[in-house]
């Protein structure tokens, strides 16, 4: 709903404020379901967080969902809107955001973080190959989607992206390389390391 009111048809300012006033809780929820599937990737094996993103790879039709599926869905119509609201600078002022359970707010910067480590630690998805469903779900890709369209706006990358706390999270792979720790940086961190504007 959300995602298509912020579009060129509509008063993108006038949707943003009225979040902002009445329905900020939309992006409390948006924030604490993130939180929480990145809580689960990381205390889960997994083939077990697989089967609660089991959307993103299923070719099967289906006209029903079990309850972990649609968790899942929910969680990714979350970084949806959270990736679309860090494009506008209304949206970005929205944060820091106070969650239930949370001493500390969650700021522009524990987002970016958050997603960063959702590369990391989230299990990758099949990709659809038919016709009709193209797009991956998978957690990385979509984030990895959401921080290309960052890149790509300058007023967004300085905002969001230049930042120590956030470059830190970024390079931490490289990091543990160093030291010895064995990792496995996705295709789609590689791409951000070489693709990200380091001209600040």
């Amino acid at each position: 709903m959300i995602n298509s009111l912020i579009h060129a048809y509509y008063s993108r300012t006038a949707v943003l404020k009225l979040i902002e006033k009445k329905y900020k809780s939309l992006i409390t929820t948006a924030v604490q379901q993130c939180v929480q599937y990145f809580e689960l990737c990381k205390t889960m094996k997994a083939d077990e967080v697989l089967g609660h993103s089991k959307p993103c790879g299923n070719k099967q039709k289906t006209f029903y969902y079990s309850g972990q599926e649609l968790q899942y869905i929910y969680f990714i119509h979350s970084l949806c809107l959270l990736g679309r609201l860090l494009i506008y600078t209304q949206g970005r002022k929205l944060f820091p955001i106070k969650l239930k359970n949370r001493k500390d707010s969650v700021s522009l910067a524990d987002l970016l973080v958050l997603f960063t480590q959702l590369i990391y630690y989230s299990p990758s998805c099949p990709k659809m190959t038919s016709p009709g469903h193209l797009e991956n779900y998978s957690p990385a890709s979509m984030v990895t989607e959401i921080l290309c369209i960052l890149c790509d706006q300058k007023e967004c990358a300085i905002e969001c992206l230049y930042n120590n706390t956030v470059i830190e999270a970024l390079l931490q792979p490289i990091h543990n390389l160093m030291k010895g720790t064995k990792v496995s940086i996705k295709e789609s961190l590689n791409w951000i390391l070489v693709n990200i504007q380091w001209d600040f």
